[in-house]
């Protein structure tokens, strides 16, 4: 925020479910922080100390990945100026990084 717009910022909300009875409700969380939520990560202990015991990411397994792709991945969609799927958003062109720099050089 600093200073900047908060139209860019995306709220997360993280471990959501691992004391149901005593989390605040998501209302409240956005009347208080003055964004709406973004996305939400549920809690799941089991696959959670599961990674961390066994030194994985939570992209090498399916439930994980599926976390990623529900609740990450289009936050930094939106983020990015390059669409995921390998499409320029702006240009319509493929993306990456040696496409992008050759395409500025050759603009040039």
């Amino acid at each position: 925020m600093r200073g900047g717009e908060d139209q860019d910022i995306d709220l997360i909300v993280n471990m959501r479910g691992l004391d149901a009875a005593n989390e605040v409700p998501k209302v409240d969380i956005e009347k208080a922080m003055e964004l709406e939520i973004s996305s939400t990560i549920a809690f799941s202990g089991k696959l959670f100390m599961k990674l961390e015991n066994e030194g994985k990411k939570l992209i090498d397994v399916p439930e994980g990945m599926e976390i990623v792709k529900t609740a990450l991945l289009p936050i930094l969609k939106k983020s990015m100026a390059v669409d995921l799927d390998g499409q320029d958003q702006d240009t319509g062109k493929p993306s990456g990084f040696f496409q992008t720099v050759l395409r500025k050089i050759k603009s040039k």
